[in-house]
């Protein structure tokens, strides 16, 4: 019954059908990016860099997490991470996310980390 279904169910079942013709693309790209951040990871021990790429939305305006959301990249490489608050210098009490981000199995690792980059914060 296509007329029994929503607007955005229906956009959303258009957009599975142009993914899946787009499947192989997708994985080569993953696979690039996936040898990419295994190169970092013999530099480094962890990655940082931001959970959203803008200030968090307001109630009213979540549907705009999609756009600024980067947990996306590192979903797709299949890594841990952890993602905590951190204050930041702007006005207002809203703080900022710092996303920690390891190799495979690097869950202690993040954590331990996590508690030190807190731990540090909370000196404040």
């Amino acid at each position: 019954e296509p007329d029994g279904i929503s607007d955005r169910t229906r956009e959303a079942i258009a957009a599975g059908r142009e993914l899946a013709r787009r499947e192989d693309e997708g994985r080569r790209f993953q696979s690039r990016w996936e040898a990419e951040l295994a190169t970092a990871f013999t530099r480094a021990e962890l990655l940082a860099w931001p959970t959203l790429s803008g200030p968090p939305p307001r109630l009213g305006e979540f549907g705009v997490i999609d756009s600024i959301s980067r947990t996306m990249e590192v979903n797709l490489a299949g890594l841990p991470a952890l993602s905590q608050p951190v204050p930041t210098a702007g006005p207002g009490p809203v703080p900022a996310g710092l996303q920690l981000i390891g190799p495979a199995g690097a869950e202690e690792r993040l954590v331990a980390t996590g508690a030190v980059v807190e731990a540090a914060n909370s000196q404040d």
